[in-house]
């Protein structure tokens, strides 16, 4: 008896210490963008910061980012199947990526130094903490494009660079180590290749 007593006392516990904390979320996480009413504020941390989205129209909202006073707004777009997934990382920004169909994606960012949401699609990797982004790119010369998210300096990679890519590559899997150095893998015509591929110039 004492057992179950003990066993259902911990259950409580347990359940109290997340509601305590459900309003918050750790910094530097992933969050998924539900919405159970027209308007969704996500609180992202103790300090006030959050993300406020209020539907305008079908899939049109307008976000509010920021401190306890929301200062930047932008509008931005939210598909209802697009499988919104937000990320949150302290002193630098949030993001949320979503998807548009077949090997289609999108991801709007907001930086907590810029008043405009920041729009790419078909993002690959991004490194808040860099303030990097890598994406897929419409050109031969440029496949794969690397941007700084602050000043918005781009680095293409194309044809040049990756020996036997073609337009149509498929990245299998891309990294951005610690040194900026950007490792992809992808597949041409069947036969896996790597590369290495210094970032320099963003």
């Amino acid at each position: 008896m004492k057992r179950g007593c003990f066993i259902i006392l911990f259950f409580l516990l347990s359940c109290n210490n997340v509601e305590k904390h459900g309003t918050g979320l750790k910094e530097n996480t992933f969050f998924p963008v539900r919405f159970e009413a027209v308007d969704s504020t996500f609180r992202l941390n103790e300090e006030g910061v959050s993300l406020k989205l209020e539907k305008i129209a079908y899939i049109s909202y307008l976000a509010k980012w920021g401190g306890k006073e929301n200062p930047y707004m932008d509008t931005i777009k939210i598909l209802p199947d697009g499988n919104a997934q937000g990320y949150f990382e302290k002193d630098v920004g949030i993001y949320i990526t979503q998807g548009c169909g077949t090997s289609c994606s999108f991801v709007n960012v907001f930086l907590m130094t810029d008043r405009k949401s920041l729009y790419f699609e078909n993002p690959l990797i991004i490194k808040m903490k860099d303030s990097l982004i890598v994406y897929k790119g419409e050109t031969e010369d440029s496949i794969i494009i690397i941007e700084n998210l602050i000043n918005k300096k781009q680095q293409k990679v194309g044809i040049n660079l990756l020996p036997k890519a073609y337009p149509g590559l498929i990245v299998d899997s891309i990294a951005i180590q610690s040194n900026k150095t950007l490792f992809i893998q992808w597949k041409n015509r069947e036969e896996a290749m790597t590369e290495s591929y210094l970032i320099m110039d963003v």
